[in-house]
């Protein structure tokens, strides 16, 4: 090799260690610019959680003294908001809350309490059971925002640091000898009391484990087979739940479930590749199988398709009554009109007879301006607890041709619900 050419190596190889060096320097520059960014973000976040629990804290403490109807109502609603700025917060810290299930629980069962009590509330103030479940939540709040606070102080004073979320080898070196939050959070989630049990009628409400009653794996067996149209032997057991009652079983790409009533579910994992049946047919078939499978006065409710499988809603009727809370859902391949899916578990079991003290005529009158009717009916709608709650449904038109439906409730005449279609 000729000096030349030696020397222009020697410059191409230097050049290429001084961009490489510099690109390396540029790079970690940006690595330290994004890790410190982050942990401001994230310290932001936990900045922001103390503030909304305090929040839901101070507004628990307003609903001791809080007497008439409209205060009462405006601090559930700052109790829910606080609730849910919390568990926002809460998931956007730098590690994982799965753990801290006490805290968790807590959070979302005030703000669920206030969302229900918000409404009654409005009317009539606080009754004493709920006053006395507020203040027991605020006594717990109040020391969980006092937590908050002190852990909010370490962190600012560098006695505990905030986690990273990198991870391995890139945590090296970073104040591995402080505490994490994500340890801090845990102490206290073991410290943490356990949440009331109450009974309300919100989605977080108090219920007793369903205990299924016992049945025999032979009667079981039957049921399903019967409902696949095979023979039982054909069938494989897959899982049984405790107790007893309650058993999977697997025929190809069929899975089914039963207990003591019946069959509780079944879905189809084939692929459905063409659709050779409209919605209407699939509907006639959908609407035999469960006639020949035992449900009557059942009607049809909602119907789509999504693809080339058909999906429908049915509920039960009772006299001049449908019963939008007892409800099936059932899928209808279009290739074959072989039922896709069935799910009973929507269908409630029979309870109190209900009231209906507001008349047709006296729901119809409580249409708002710019509301056209087209048709009412009795109905039975599920409450966020799960009780039957019975309404009108006001179906109408809005000024810009959308279909609204309005729920009267048929006990006190007020405004169940709302949908805009």
């Amino acid at each position: 090799m000729s000096k030349r050419a030696k020397i222009r190596l020697t410059t191409y190889i230097c050049a290429a260690i001084l961009t490489t060096a510099a690109y390396a320097f540029v790079s970690h520059s940006r690595l330290a610019d994004y890790r410190l960014t982050a942990r401001h973000s994230s310290q932001l976040s936990f900045q922001e959680m103390v503030g909304a629990v305090d929040g839901m804290s101070k507004a628990l403490e307003k609903s001791l003294y809080a007497t008439d109807g409209s205060m009462c109502s405006s601090v559930c609603a700052q109790i829910y908001a606080g609730s849910q700025a919390a568990q926002a917060t809460m998931a956007t810290l730098p590690f994982s809350t799965q753990e801290l299930e006490r805290i968790s629980g807590f959070v979302g069962l005030v703000g669920d309490y206030a969302y229900t009590l918000c409404r009654e509330a409005s009317v009539n103030g606080f009754t004493d059971e709920q006053r006395q479940n507020l203040a027991a939540m605020a006594e717990t709040a109040d020391a969980f925002a006092r937590t908050l606070r002190s852990l909010q102080t370490n962190l600012n004073d560098g006695v505990i640091r905030m986690d990273s979320r990198e991870r391995q080898l890139a945590n090296v070196g970073i104040d591995s000898e402080l505490t994490k939050l994500s340890a801090e959070l845990k102490s206290a989630e073991d410290q943490f009391p356990e949440a009331a049990r109450l009974v309300y009628d919100g989605k977080y409400s108090y219920e007793e484990d369903k205990q299924y009653q016992a049945v025999s794996e032979e009667q079981t067996r039957r049921t399903a087979a019967e409902f696949l149209h095979v023979s039982p032997d054909q069938l494989r057991l897959e899982y049984e739940y405790e107790g007893g009652g309650r058993r999977c079983y697997s025929l190809d790409s069929r899975s089914i479930c039963t207990d003591a009533m019946g069959v509780e579910s079944m879905t189809d994992s084939r692929l459905v590749s063409e659709a050779k049946l409209d919605t209407g047919a699939a509907e006639q078939i959908a609407a035999d199988f469960l006639t020949n499978v035992g449900f009557e006065n059942m009607q049809l409710s909602e119907s789509s398709q999504h693809g080339a499988v058909a999906a429908m809603c049915f509920v039960c009727t009772q006299e001049e009554t449908a019963c939008l809370d007892s409800c099936i859902n059932i899928a209808v391949a279009l290739d074959d009109g072989s039922i896709y899916a069935f799910d009973a578990t929507g269908m409630r079991t029979a309870g109190e007879s209900l009231q209906w003290t507001v008349t047709k005529e006296e729901a119809e009158q409580k249409l708002p301006a710019g509301l056209s009717l087209q048709e009412s009916r009795k109905v039975t709608c599920k409450s966020p607890g799960g009780s039957s709650v019975p309404c009108y449904e006001l179906k109408c038109s809005d000024e810009k041709g959308r279909e609204v439906k309005l729920y009267i409730n048929a006990v006190t005449g007020l405004q169940q619900e709302i949908i805009i279609m």
